[in-house]
């Protein structure tokens, strides 16, 4: 047991520490503060709190646990809302008192637990395998898995029944002991879950946007940044992806946003249904708020990926979100120059770029210790004060992202929904991805396609703005023209509009096909002499425009009828 010593903000020193190590938990003061060593200097220690210092004095006593902060992983999470520090929120009030303490998990509820038929009192258990099974939800059947460390002659496992997380399920013998072992376990947050070994991304994670999914993919199990002025629809951006992305398990860090929109997102959330299934039934939130505890959001972000991996080691493929990446570094900034740290780049510590590269490398795609292959893609939003892409957060997550869809004020004023810049945005998933859209059809012609009509496009735009329209040949018009069919059908995508919300991987390919193919017969039809306003009218325009608005079963087939007629393009006189 030690004293505090001084008290900066959610930073206090203490001292007389009995043998301090870096990340202990310690509870401070008398309503025993949850915080955790960061800096050790001889007998004194530099502790960040994760709740309000307000009332502490120095000379107050803290309580050493030789516990790293861990975090509790069993039934009960999916649904269930918690701060950084994994206390639930729910109830009358999301404000916590300083000192609450909570169990993370609910001890009174029962669950059906399931054994696995394939284990027998006898059979050698290792790490990572599933002793039975729990229904959590309509949508995610829970695997109780053997922690990561334990390893040993399986001598009781607990027949088919309901029964409390606190129950013992299985006893494992070994080498030192006989292990308890019940539905739960903990495991620190800062440290990864072990995996056999890691694998190349394979299948895309599909969100039902075009500028998206064909042009800038992600893959399953891939790190994606999503930086952009404050507007530019981040939130906006996040809902599309919550509801779309085909994931397993959900987890929605909400870091340092303003409450109005977290509730606003939890609010959909919880509304949303996809394929029937309320999208609620398989997501986790942590929840910190820009009006709680600074530190709380250091923690927050690595709760949630350690949840993550837990969702991960049971074969599923998880979508961890975290909105913002910014406010976490603030986070850091402010805990940072409080101890003294070295400042680096607009006062961020000189250490941003590791943990930001310790968050997004604990992505992937994994095969676990079950022998089973899982997934963590890892995106994280960032606010860009004035959209400057030079900021040190966004240059510190482009070194480790693979993905990155840059979104754009200027885009976003107009109502371009979604606002990325394709100019910006880059993918490096595309070599991975190409097998599965090339199986759906001709994915490649058509990407290098359009990549060549959006570089012909952003030429013209520069000569245009010299010289002026009237200069321009038709062949120049008609490619204008283009410019403004590929920005409102295929770059735009209302999710106001629910036909037109989300379009599947052959939906896209279908309307990359069209406007392709009508730029290449128009240019053709142009050069034998048929007259540009033959070919691009307000007509024409309208038809395709339809397209927007048109349920899914009629959508394939009147793109077929559409490409029929541009057959005859060149004979209209």
């Amino acid at each position: 047991m030690g004293e505090i010593y001084k008290i900066a903000g959610p930073l206090v020193i203490g001292e007389n520490l009995n043998k301090p190590m870096i990340n202990e938990i310690v509870k401070i003061g008398k309503k025993e503060l949850f915080g955790e060593i960061i800096r050790i200097f001889k007998n004194r220690a530099m502790i960040q709190v994760y709740e309000s210092t307000l009332g502490l004095r120095p000379g107050d006593k803290i309580i050493q646990t030789q516990e790293m902060f861990l975090v509790e992983l069993g039934p009960g999470m999916i649904r269930n809302v918690f701060d950084g520090i994994q206390r639930p929120l729910k109830g009358d009030s999301v404000f916590l008192e300083p000192g609450f303490v909570s169990l993370s998990l609910d001890r009174e509820k029962k669950w059906e637990f399931i054994p696995n038929s394939n284990l027998k009192e006898g059979d050698m258990i290792n790490p990572g395998s599933v002793l039975g099974y729990v229904d959590e939800t309509n949508t995610v059947k829970h695997k109780i898995l053997v922690p990561p460390e334990v390893k040993g002659e399986l001598v009781f496992l607990e027949k088919h029944g309901s029964y409390t997380i606190e129950k013992t399920i299985a006893r494992i013998k070994t080498r030192q002991e006989i292990k308890q072992l019940k539905m739960y376990h903990r495991w620190p947050v800062r440290k990864p879950r072990p995996i056999i070994s890691k694998t190349a991304p394979k299948k895309p994670l599909l969100t039902g946007l075009r500028v998206i999914d064909f042009l800038f993919p992600a893959a399953k199990g891939g790190t994606i940044a999503i930086p952009g002025g404050f507007g530019t629809g981040k939130t906006q951006l996040i809902f599309q992806l919550i509801k779309w992305s085909d994931a397993d398990v959900l987890v929605y860090v909400g870091c340092g946003e303003r409450g109005n929109e977290v509730i606003t997102v939890l609010e959909e959330i919880s509304r949303l249904r996809v394929k029937g299934e309320l999208l609620d039934e398989r997501t986790v939130y942590i929840i910190n708020t820009s009006n709680m505890p600074v530190a709380a959001r250091t923690s927050g972000i690595f709760s949630g990926i350690t949840i993550a991996e837990y969702f991960r080691d049971q074969g599923k493929n998880v979508v961890i979100l975290a909105d913002s990446i910014t406010r976490w570094a603030e986070a850091m900034r402010e805990i940072s120059n409080r101890i003294g740290d070295f400042p680096g780049e607009q006062g961020y510590p000189t250490y941003l770029a590791s943990e930001i590269g310790n968050f997004f490398e604990r992505a992937g795609n994994t095969i676990n210790l079950s022998k089973e292959k899982g997934s963590i893609t890892t995106i994280g939003t960032i606010s860009l004060y004035g959209s400057d892409f030079s900021d040190p957060v966004c240059q510190a997550a482009m070194k480790v992202v693979s993905c990155m869809w840059a979104l754009d004020p200027n885009l976003a004023y107009i109502r371009n929904y979604p606002a990325i810049n394709k100019d910006l945005s880059y993918s490096k998933f595309i070599p991975y991805v190409k097998d599965y859209w090339d199986d759906k059809g001709s994915w490649s012609n058509y990407y290098n396609s359009l990549l060549q009509v959006f570089g012909k496009i952003k030429e013209l735009k520069k000569l245009t703005s010299i010289m002026g329209k009237d200069m321009l040949s038709d062949e120049e018009k008609f490619l204008l023209d283009i410019d403004n069919l590929l920005t409102e059908l295929f770059l735009k995508q209302s999710a106001l509009i629910i036909e037109d919300s989300h379009r599947t991987p052959i939906e896209q390919l279908k309307i990359a096909e069209l406007i392709i193919t009508y730029y290449n017969r128009g240019i053709e039809a142009l050069k034998k002499g048929i007259l540009l306003e033959d070919i691009s009218n307000k007509e024409t325009f309208e038809k395709f425009m339809k397209l927007k608005t048109m349920r899914k079963n009629k959508y394939l087939k009147e793109i077929e009828k559409l490409l029929e007629d541009l057959v005859y393009i060149d004979v209209k006189k």
